[in-house]
């Protein structure tokens, strides 16, 4: 009887072996996100009335300027620049536990973001004051002169660059807390501090672009380029600074006096005043204030801090609309590596036609064992290595530009002969370690044996039928 029950398990493991199916669901890069939003910003659009483009003299608008914007001298580059401008709620990423906002992509393709307080519930809710990365506000530096005016500050000698400012350092500070063990996810790019000074007119360059509307992402000398390693001056400790008053033009600020009736209509201008890099006259340095434009101050005075970082253009979404409510969401591991392919089964197919990235997964089921996806070029009927990211128990990939069949292999629960067979039920046998002894089957036995099959067979069956009803409703969906 004993052998009986066991032949009957062992036979209820078989009648599980089955094909197993996956679901496709859509997830995409941020860059590609912000390249599908974008459109040239020197001609009319949708919010752009005038036929030569955005006017960078007047505050962002309905009529000048509320979007994703391509800059137009930047198209012959590598990366092309594109920049979020106006009073707009769809920049918003949450990356290492943080809020930021986009704020505009670079020539040497990574993505800038400033920050935008800490996460609320999945969300990005910050406002104001509450902004502030460092708690405290703080002096840009602490003597009030010329020399003082740069993000870093020369020594007694006279070498530039060769200390810290008052405010590079608390950021530095603050990222060390905040990021220290995970500086290498973040990207290295330059953050331009202009101190390119007109003596005549009295002011640093960048004033004049400010009055004149001319705003350009040109970091015109080396030594104002700050960065970490060999792009720019490499002065950086940590890969964050600051916004530039040009970065606050393009998202559509102004300075005092221009459009008194329009100042918040840039994402950049909140009611609190916080710290931008770049110098205006000999101790005065341009920031965004609480009254809604850009003004400028002695760097001796106290002013809240964003700080700035860049990302890699490859960082991929799991979710979200870029939203406060439902902002984008990084994954906090982005681990890649290759598949391996070698051979194609009769197995699990569906083709999926996409061009963005997609989770695939599997439905884990007894019988089989899932060992991995193969990917075949459906136009040329090649396996294909596709790049894999997974991060919290997930797979998912960047689809190729061209159609692609997705085969999901799976291994068989081995039973081939009797060898094979006692092993497996010695592996099921739980009945005191006990040696199984030949008892002669009875009639008796035999019709148990055939109802209890019977039975196995008929719920068998109707798991199936429901099994391949759910998963009709699913593909039809």
């Amino acid at each position: 009887m004993k052998r009986i029950i066991k032949t009957m398990l062992f036979l209820f493991i078989l009648l599980l072996v089955d094909i197993k199916t996956y679901a496709i669901e859509r997830y995409f890069y941020l860059y590609d996100e912000i390249e599908k939003q974008a459109v040239m910003d020197n001609i009319k659009s949708t919010y752009v009335a005038n036929e030569n483009g955005i006017d960078f003299a007047h505050t962002s608008s309905e009529t000048n300027g509320r979007g994703v914007y391509i800059d137009s001298t930047s198209v012959d580059e590598d990366n092309k620049i594109m920049y979020y401008r106006g009073k707009i709620d769809n920049n918003y990423v949450i990356f290492k536990n943080y809020c930021w906002q986009i704020l505009r992509t670079t020539t040497d393709g990574k993505i800038k973001l400033l920050y935008a307080g800490t996460v609320t519930d999945d969300k990005c809710l910050a406002e104001d004051a509450s902004l502030y990365a460092i708690p405290n506000k703080i002096k840009y530096n602490l003597a009030d002169n010329a020399d003082n005016i740069g993000y870093m500050i020369p020594d007694e000698a006279g070498t530039i660059n060769a200390k810290d400012s008052n405010i590079k350092s608390e950021i530095d500070k603050w990222f060390e807390e905040k990021f220290g063990n995970e500086a290498d996810n973040f990207a290295d790019t330059i953050f331009c501090n202009d101190r390119e000074y007109n003596s005549e007119a009295g002011h640093y360059n960048v004033w004049k672009r400010l009055q004149d509307g001319k705003p350009t992402f040109a970091c015109a000398r080396e030594e104002d380029a700050f960065s970490i390693g060999e792009i720019g001056n490499g002065k950086l400790t940590y890969p964050v600074a600051l916004i530039n008053t040009d970065e606050l033009m393009y998202a559509g600020a102004q300075y005092n006096g221009v459009d008194t009736d329009n100042y918040y209509d840039s994402w950049t201008l909140v009611k609190a005043a916080y710290w931008a890099m770049t110098p205006n006259s000999s101790n005065k340095i341009l920031y965004p204030n609480s009254q809604g434009f850009i003004n400028r101050n002695s760097m001796t005075a106290s002013s809240g801090v964003r700080p700035l970082i860049a990302i890699k253009n490859d960082v991929l979404l799991l979710s979200g609309l870029g939203t406060r409510e439902n902002p984008y969401n990084v994954p906090k591991n982005q681990e890649k590596y290759k598949i391996e392919v070698d051979q194609l089964v009769d197995a699990d197919i569906k083709e999926a036609i996409e061009t963005q990235p997609v989770e695939i997964r599997h439905e884990n089921k007894d019988g089989y064992s899932f060992k991995r996806f193969i990917f075949i070029n459906s136009d040329t009927n090649e396996e294909i290595n596709l790049e894999v990211i997974k991060d919290g128990g997930k797979t998912y990939i960047r689809m190729p530009k061209h159609n692609i069949i997705i085969k999901s292999e799976w291994e068989e629960i081995p039973i081939i002969d009797d060898e094979q067979q006692k092993g497996i039920t010695d592996q099921i046998s739980t009945i005191d370690n006990t040696e199984i002894v030949d008892n002669p089957v009875t009639t008796d036995h035999i019709a148990l044996t055939i109802s209890i099959t019977a039975f196995l067979i008929i719920m068998f069956l109707s798991f199936k039928i429901k099994k391949y009803i759910r998963f009709y409703k699913k593909i039809k969906k």
